[in-house]
């Protein structure tokens, strides 16, 4: 698994539990969308924080495409994903996260994210 070594000074903690509360359209915009948990195991390229993620949450310093895999996205589908409002909504990001499989194949957000995959 990789995974930047550098720790969100926000979520410490191993997955959202909160989807609502974490996770909403305004976070996840086009392109792509955070990991299971913001924390130390996320990206290395930078990308837009202040599009892409809300600066206060995401920053360019946590959130890029390199380390998606595992339990995260992996570069191809995070670089791949859509309009993040009809994939990324809080309804689709429950208490736990995103696994690599549905990280890089499946992409009908509608169908196969939802809460059954997080559990």
């Amino acid at each position: 698994m990789l995974h930047n070594t550098t720790p969100h000074k926000r979520y410490t903690t191993l997955h959202y539990t909160n989807a609502t509360q974490h996770y909403t359209t305004q976070r996840y915009t086009t392109l792509h969308h955070t990991t299971l948990h913001n924390t130390t195991l996320h990206n290395t390229k930078p990308h837009n924080a202040t599009q892409h993620y809300t600066t206060q949450h995401y920053t360019t310093q946590h959130y890029t495409t390199l380390h998606y895999t595992t339990l995260h996205y992996t570069t191809l589908h995070n670089a791949t994903l859509h309009n993040a409002t009809q994939y990324y909504t809080t309804q689709r990001y429950t208490t736990l996260h995103y696994t690599t499989l549905h990280n890089t194949t499946l992409h009908n957000a509608t169908q196969r994210y939802t809460t059954l995959h997080y559990t």
